[in-house]
């Protein structure tokens, strides 16, 4: 997480990635309570345990409040997260190419990110065939060594390299 200054929708956008915590999802709504934001939404958001097994749920929820309300054309597929997605998933690639993570590791990030932009329009294009290089890759039965993927590792490189050489603009990235 880029900081308690964040933007509702930049939080809202990492926390759809799994980027933020349940504690630093309710270090920003304490920033904004000492910020002068009294509502009740943010009380709330204080008053709730970041420790508690359900805190990020919780808050996440809050934040989704937030958000209806001060950005109501905000989408869980719209380009700001699809942003954060893929600068995650240049992150994880580079760390799979590296070694620093295994294929169920690497698939699990790109899973979730396919079942979060299955209905984006325009289609989430940026993942690559990277869906069907982990299609039996789980983690659970099998987690394959790179080097009995190689499938796997030439996808990540072509995405990677898509990624890098043609990122959404910066402009595209900005919240609205």
């Amino acid at each position: 997480m880029q900081g308690e200054n964040l933007k509702p929708e930049q939080l809202l956008a990492e926390a759809l990635m799994e980027e933020s915590s349940a504690d630093e999802i309710h270090r920003w709504a304490c920033h904004r309570l000492a910020l002068g934001d009294t509502s009740q939404v943010i009380e709330s958001m204080v008053a709730c345990d970041p420790c508690s097994p359900d805190a990020r749920q919780t808050l996440v929820g809050f934040l989704r409040q937030i958000v209806a309300t001060e950005v109501p054309a905000f989408s869980d597929i719209g380009t700001e997260v699809q942003c954060v997605a893929r600068r995650i998933l240049a992150e994880r690639l580079q760390m799979f190419l590296d070694g620093k993570i295994r294929p169920a590791e690497l698939c699990r990030t790109v899973n979730r990110f396919d079942a979060q932009f299955l209905e984006a329009t325009p289609a989430a294009t940026w993942l690559g065939d990277l869906y069907n290089g982990c299609d039996w890759i789980d983690g659970t039965s099998y987690d394959p060594s790179p080097g009995e993927v190689p499938y796997l590792v030439e996808e990540a490189r072509r995405v990677l390299a898509s990624l890098t050489s043609s990122p959404i603009s910066t402009e595209d990235c900005e919240p609205q």
